[in-house]
């Protein structure tokens, strides 16, 4: 039996051609992923921050690890699919460090999320354990569950941290760390929190989206296939709260090459890439999970 552990093991290495194989066997003999996801879609600059903050530059596919920060630069956005099937999108300017994630299966996993700055949608198709997958950003904390939320961090002008928290679906739980308080947002509600810049609570409250943005937002929700819109960035002045941008849906097929001029050679690109994305479907990690494990029966059947 070690013996056989032994060589799947060392064949995992092998398919992957990596000293850390992407795949570990669990106490059943299964294969799971060691990664937390992939990136399936990006444009501009998305980059993984090192310790001594050195940016490694990513593309579509490159792997995303447990403990890993993920910065966007101007003009770009990333989608990353998680292993559970969540997808984690981000604006630009935005950085992320995807604190924990432990992964046994799509419905048993747990994770923590940092929104550092920036804005993010999390589409959460699997329900998960209550409080088991957690977003934090500033002082506040989202347990979530199955779920679709829009999140913003953001310091203005005048030195207030401003953190947004949007429910589209589901049910979540806010707490928020400084007053120690929870809230529960329904569908439609959005969570406004601000700190000044001596860290002290300058408002705390729920307000409501517009019920036709709330609709327009589920009715075209297509995570992977559209850049979808954020929320917009809220500022602080004297107790009262004033929108910066407004929302605004960007369909992939309306995207602009980063190179600009050539319409053509953007559409030629685009299906390039999409070719790419196809070709790499069949080796994507659910594909891959599949094949060990019908090995890892067959060995056994065999035996």
């Amino acid at each position: 039996m070690f013996k056989f552990l032994l060589l799947n093991i060392l064949l995992l290495g092998m398919v992957f051609g990596q000293k850390e194989p992407d795949y570990k066997l669990n106490k059943k003999g299964q294969a799971v992923p060691t990664f937390l996801g992939r990136i399936i879609m990006l444009k501009g600059t998305v980059s993984r921050v090192e310790g001594n903050g050195k940016m490694v530059a990513l593309k579509e596919q490159s792997k995303i690890k447990k403990n890993q920060v993920i910065a966007t630069g101007k003009s770009s956005f990333v989608k990353i699919k998680l292993v559970d099937q969540s997808i984690f999108t981000m604006s630009s300017f935005s950085r992320i460090n995807f604190k924990d994630f432990n992964y046994k299966s799509p419905k048993d996993r747990t994770g923590l999320f940092n929104l550092l700055k920036g804005k993010l949608r999390a589409s959460i198709p699997v329900k998960s354990k209550r409080d088991s997958l957690k977003i934090i950003s500033g002082a506040a904390s989202m347990g979530i569950r199955g779920t679709k939320v829009l999140v913003n961090n953001r310091t203005d002008d005048l030195g207030n941290n401003v953190v947004q928290m949007a429910l589209l679906e589901g049910d979540v739980v806010i707490k928020n760390s400084l007053t120690k308080e929870e809230k529960n947002l329904k569908p439609g509600d959005h969570l406004i929190f601000v700190q000044d810049k001596n860290s002290k609570e300058a408002l705390n409250k729920v307000d409501e989206l517009e019920e036709k943005v709330v609709e327009e937002l589920k009715n075209i929700d297509d995570e992977e296939k559209k850049v979808l819109p954020f929320l917009p960035f809220y500022d602080y002045r004297g107790n009262n709260l004033e929108k910066k941008v407004t929302f605004k849906v960007v369909k992939l097929k309306n995207l602009k090459s980063s190179e600009g001029e050539n319409s053509k050679i953007s559409t030629l690109n685009k299906k390039n890439k999409e070719k790419k994305v196809k070709e790499n479907l069949k080796y994507s990690w659910k594909n891959v999970l599949r094949k060990l494990n019908k090995i890892l029966r067959d060995n056994r059947v065999s035996k």
